[in-house]
């Protein structure tokens, strides 16, 4: 690898968001040119932050094997907004290709409405029962291989969100290993209904103290997490389509103003050249 290449891997893994502005302002077929000679790890670092249009093709273009290896280390949110934006055809081929036991927490996400606080959580993250002792939920946490987890989320017999806990507040329970986690969480917890849609999630007061919070259906059932860095991807998503939907539209309006102007000028120019001579007056 040369020097050049070590930088830009370099870039991309420490700044993502800048590095997909920069690919996304090239024509589309330049950016899936330069997509495509990127390793694995560097288009999953990138793939958060691509617009779901350039995403779809640079999907279409690879192998569904060689799809699969890229969001094989994207978050579950990402990669059914991912499938979503795919032709069926290939989004089968795909399927076929990943991990089962993932499959059936994306096509969770794939069954709720788009544009849904549901269909962009990770439903990964696990909930406990408040019953569970404080020794036994520290050792199926050593078991657990999951992405950092900072919250407990609490739930009762029939799976409905009763609490929540600081994981830290936990290991400072540690002694008192026999008391159910019951006694010490929080019962005051702020979280989101299933159904919520993204642009009411994305004033949501509870993103100025937390960076997740739970979300749950209308009975009050557990559900999963949403990320705050997952809205700011959503987000930047969005102000992306929305450019290039503005710029589309600039372009067909001076494209018009333009063809308008050219049929004007060729107008007046065929006029000029057919106009008959005024007959001199005779009176």
């Amino acid at each position: 690898m040369t020097g050049l290449s070590q930088f830009v891997q370099s870039y991309i893994q420490l700044h993502p968001e800048a590095a997909a502005i920069v690919i996304e302002s090239k024509n589309r077929d330049a950016s899936l040119a330069y997509l495509m000679e990127l390793s694995n790890t560097d288009l999953a670092a990138l793939i958060p932050h691509l617009s779901s249009h350039l995403l779809s093709l640079l999907l279409e273009q690879l192998t569904a094997g060689s799809a699969a290896q890229v969001l094989e280390n994207v978050a579950d949110p990402i990669c059914a907004l991912a499938l979503q934006h795919l032709l069926p055809e290939k989004r089968l081929a795909l399927v076929a290709e990943m991990d089962p036991v993932r499959m059936k927490h994306i096509n969770r996400l794939l069954s709720f409405a788009r544009g849904t606080a549901a269909s962009i959580m990770d439903s990964t993250v696990p909930s406990v029962f408040s019953s569970e002792t404080v020794s036994r939920c520290i050792e199926k946490l050593k078991s657990v291989k999951h992405k950092t987890i900072y919250y407990l989320y609490l739930v009762d017999s029939d799976y409905k969100l009763c609490g929540v806990m600081n994981l830290k507040e936990l290991l400072h329970r540690s002694e008192f290993r026999h008391q159910p986690l019951a006694a010490y969480m929080s019962r005051e917890v702020t979280a989101v209904f299933a159904d919520m849609t993204i642009e009411n999630l994305q004033t949501h007061t509870g993103w100025f103290r937390y960076h997740a919070l739970p979300v749950i259906d209308r009975r009050g059932r557990y559900l999963g997490v949403i990320q705050y860095e997952t809205i700011k991807s959503y987000e930047i998503r969005n102000q992306r389509a929305r450019r290039s939907s503005e710029l589309l539209e600039t372009g067909n309006a001076l494209g018009e103003l333009y063809a308008l102007g050219v049929l004007a000028m060729l107008g007046a120019a065929s006029s000029v050249g057919t106009k008959q001579p005024e007959s001199p007056d005779e009176s």
